[in-house]
């Protein structure tokens, strides 16, 4: 029976073929990155079967090597559920703050409606605690106030400003094209 998606390591196995200047375009990006912090949009076009995602994994893996964060999301044909596409971003990041012990320092000065705004969008939001102990989750169940995107996307913007930290963040946002309304809006945002 089906269970889900398989997570092919294909991409990952073989070596990349070719591709030169492409993957020293992205190099030099990730090294002005380095230096100037003041981020960059790379849009990789191109027909089906190309090589374009092995080509993004390539890139994330040297990132990686020089001590930067790799987010990855995919976006799926016929899936469209909002905010579908940038869940596993956010789950990534919520990740790594619970696991470092950075969620006290990252949501200090945050409104608890702007909280709760993040975790009505993405669920695993609910999972951060506050420095007084209190989890996102229960400011979820208390808030009487609508759901506001804009503290929401603020809110994200904030947690993965802290992810990056000092070392910076590659954001992989594959098949975009198959991105749902939301999720496209919130790609902009972030850009």
């Amino acid at each position: 029976r089906v269970t889900g998606r398989a997570q092919s390591n294909l991409s990952t196995q073989a070596p990349i073929v070719g591709r030169r200047e492409e993957r020293d375009l992205f190099a030099g990006c990730v090294a002005t990155l380095e230096t100037q912090c003041n981020g960059a949009a790379i849009c990789l076009r191109g027909e089906p079967g190309i090589g374009k995602t092995r080509l993004a994994d390539e890139v994330a893996a040297q990132a990686r090597q020089r001590g930067m964060r790799c987010l990855h999301a995919r976006c799926y044909e016929r899936e469209q559920i909002p905010y579908k596409a940038l869940d596993a971003v956010v789950d990534q990041a919520i990740s790594y703050v619970i696991s470092t012990g950075e969620g006290d320092l990252l949501l200090s000065g945050i409104e608890p409606d702007a909280l709760a705004a993040l975790a009505r969008l993405f669920p695993f939001a609910a999972e951060l605690t506050l420095a007084d102990g209190q989890k996102v989750s229960d400011l979820v169940a208390a808030a009487d106030t609508p759901l506001r995107k804009e503290a929401a996307f603020e809110t994200l913007t904030r947690l993965l400003a802290a992810v990056a930290g000092t070392s910076g963040i590659l954001l992989v946002l594959d098949d975009l094209q198959w991105a749902d309304a939301g999720s496209v809006d919130l790609a902009e945002v972030l850009l």
